[in-house]
């Protein structure tokens, strides 16, 4: 596996720059995660639902015989395209089976 130059570390993760991480930890071995919908909304308006992102890594990464380790926080991109953000809006999202998120922009 060819080691991540700089512009691919900058490619991959500038636009993770804040994420949301909910209080409840659920093990992915309880949950069935094909049965898993999101919505996403900006002050109420449904924006978008996920890609099966997280599988296509661990399948990527398999082919080189790396694994996703337990604990390690996985951020699966974009769930909407990029949406432009203000402050005062609110970003919410909603997981059957697991619950909701949200965030006040400020």
């Amino acid at each position: 596996m060819q080691t991540p130059n700089n512009a691919d570390t900058i490619a991959d993760n500038a636009p993770s720059g804040s994420f949301m991480i909910g209080e409840t930890k659920v093990d992915p071995k309880q949950v069935d995660l094909k049965q898993i919908r999101m919505q996403l909304f900006k002050n109420g308006h449904v924006l978008g639902d996920p890609a099966a992102c997280v599988a296509w890594l661990a399948n990527k990464l398999g082919e080189y015989n790396v694994s996703l380790k337990s604990g390690e926080v996985i951020l699966s991109g974009a769930l909407s395209s990029a949406i432009e953000i203000q402050k005062g809006d609110k970003i919410s999202a909603s997981f059957t089976h697991l619950g909701e998120i949200e965030s006040k922009v400020e």
